[in-house]
């Protein structure tokens, strides 16, 4: 039995140790249950009218969809970038899956 309650956020940072510093007060805080520092990657973007290719690390960030808000505007408080991106896709999950992320996620 699939449960649609959980929210999959994609985000980057420009260095593993600020990844780690906002992944830790995530899980710390209880607003996601799990979050994924991933590889580094090279990212081409359009910033200020100028192309940039910078090194970055993709982090996969796994929360209940009631704690978005509070989970973006922590994020963008201890987030080193202007504007950090934020891509959130919904999932479905197991029911078993669903209901550690709910306990974990807990007030």
């Amino acid at each position: 039995m699939l449960h649609h309650s959980l929210i999959v956020v994609t985000t980057t940072f420009p260095d593993r140790e600020s990844a780690k510093t906002v992944a830790s007060i995530l899980v710390d805080t209880r607003l996601a249950a799990c979050v994924h520092v991933g590889e580094d990657v090279v990212s081409w973007y359009r910033w200020n009218e100028t192309v940039h290719v910078d090194h970055e690390v993709v982090v996969t960030i796994k929360a209940i969809p009631e704690h978005h808000d509070a989970l973006y505007q922590c994020v963008c408080n201890h987030h080193p970038y202007e504007t950090p991106q934020w891509v959130v896709v919904q999932a479905s999950t197991s029911a078993d899956y669903g209901a550690w992320m709910r306990h974990e996620t807990r007030s």
